[in-house]
């Protein structure tokens, strides 16, 4: 595999917090000076997003707030049950962070907006019809990219577009598609999208047995967040039997610093009653070897 991940999750769930039953995607961010993360956490009350910062890239973590700052709405609310897949981005000082809601109605996607990154207070209802955001802002336009089903009963990936955060447009063509044949014949899935030496690098999660229960992490890039140029390759896949990513692994978050590119992503397995548990984990790679996957 071009990552080589850490044997050990960094984050798994702890007693008495609202991440007490596992630790979900994450979602990280350069803010005001400091490394922050939003992730989620499972509880007996449901999924509900948090905050930590690093204190150090990539793995060490100075603090984690002890409440969430986005939990489900009201009972009717179309988040009234889960909210999880935080995607944030910083323009003009504000936060703008969406999330995969589940409750009232179809999978949604919402928007909360914060001044300082921590308190943050919801758009009223939800954006778009999908699941799994990844937002990024360039010249004016946040562009969302989100999850649909596909015709072979697994997820593409679509675009969207915004002047103010909100109201979005839905472009007509999935951006990213699963394509039979390959490892992600099935579905292609949680986003996320870097920007490095004149490109937009997007990882996301695939496989070719499952709608939701990726099976490895691959690649693509474009120049203008439109056309894209997928490679063939798997970044890294499931963990060994009895590892903590042996089941699934879903979002792949990147950030390249000094030639590095740094993974965190969420791993699950299952435990001794079977039910699915997911903690995060961290894998690396020289961010040269990536780009010569699109070499010719």
């Amino acid at each position: 595999m071009l990552f080589k991940r850490d044997p050990v999750p960094f984050l798994t769930g702890a007693k008495g917090t609202f991440y007490a039953h596992g630790v979900t995607g994450i979602d990280y961010m350069e803010y005001n000076g400091s490394h922050t993360a939003y992730f989620c956490g499972v509880s007996d009350e449901g999924e509900s997003i948090g905050r930590l910062v690093f204190e150090k890239i990539p793995k060490d973590i100075s603090k984690i707030d002890s409440i969430p700052i986005i939990s489900p709405g009201s009972k009717g609310d179309f988040d009234d049950k889960l909210v999880f897949d935080p995607a944030a981005v910083s323009v003009d000082g504000k936060v703008y962070l969406y999330y995969s809601g589940v409750g009232f109605g179809e999978d949604r996607i919402g928007l909360a907006i914060s001044n300082d990154g921590y308190q943050f207070e919801k758009h009223k209802g939800p954006i778009l019809v999908g699941r799994a955001p990844e937002i990024v802002y360039k010249a004016g336009v946040f562009h969302l990219f989100y999850v649909l089903d596909n015709e072979m009963g697994g997820y593409n990936i679509h675009h969207a577009q915004s002047t103010d955060g909100i109201h979005f447009d839905p472009l007509p063509e999935p951006a990213i598609r699963a394509e039979e044949g390959f490892w992600d014949g099935l579905t292609v899935v949680t986003s996320r999208i870097v920007f490095y030496n004149g490109y937009y690098y997007c990882f996301y999660a695939g496989g070719d047995k499952t709608k939701d229960e990726p099976t490895g992490f691959g690649v693509c890039r474009s120049t203008d967040l439109i056309k894209w140029e997928k490679s063939r390759e798997v970044l890294l896949a499931l963990g060994e039997k009895g590892t903590f990513d042996d089941s699934a692994m879903w979002i792949p978050d990147v950030a390249i610093i000094d030639g590095v590119a740094h993974m965190w992503y969420e791993g699950a397995y299952n435990d001794e009653n079977g039910k699915c548990v997911s903690c995060l984990g961290y894998a690396c790679a020289d961010v040269g070897e990536i780009e010569r996957l699109f070499r010719k």
